[in-house]
């Protein structure tokens, strides 16, 4: 999971340092990536293992002030190391940029849901939910509106 959020933020920060276009163009960007996936399991301290297709679906429009992104696992598998026990990865990221003007107000909203759903019945059901929305003002002061974060194991 954090090789995939890593990913994820990297790729949205990067297509947020591209030039801003044209009132009459949309860069759009739709993709699948393969991604390693090295992750130890919180609920069971197990390491998991495999790799994660990923579907990105970006768009950047309106002279470049607004950015839209959609992170979906599209299939893969990740093993446990110790158990041998197979776990999908599920789930959407999603995030929308909104920028006025140089030097006005900023915002940014987004969720992350990632869900590991263990096959069998030893497999553990892991899911993290992430949610935030946040304000920058033109004084550059960051407001945090709404945040939630929870991680749960079943």
């Amino acid at each position: 999971m954090k090789e995939i959020k890593l990913t994820f933020s990297l790729l949205a920060f990067t297509l947020f340092l591209i030039p801003q276009i044209t009132s009459s163009q949309t860069l759009s960007i739709d993709k699948f990536v393969d991604v390693s996936v090295d992750f130890v399991l919180p609920c069971t301290g197990e390491d998991l293992v495999g790799t994660v297709t990923l579907h990105d679906f970006i768009v950047y429009n309106k002279d470049g002030k607004i950015f839209k992104s959609h992170v979906q696992p599209q299939g893969g598998k990740l093993i446990g190391q110790t158990s041998g026990i197979v776990y999908n990865a599920v789930g959407v990221s999603q995030e929308k940029e909104t920028l006025i003007s140089s030097g006005e107000t900023k915002t940014w909203s987004g969720i992350d849901n990632f869900h590991l759903v263990g096959i069998g019945k030893d497999g553990v059901k892991y899911k993290a939910y992430l949610k935030m929305h946040y304000t920058i003002n033109s004084n550059g002061e960051l407001t945090v509106d709404d945040a939630k974060n929870t991680i749960t194991c079943e």
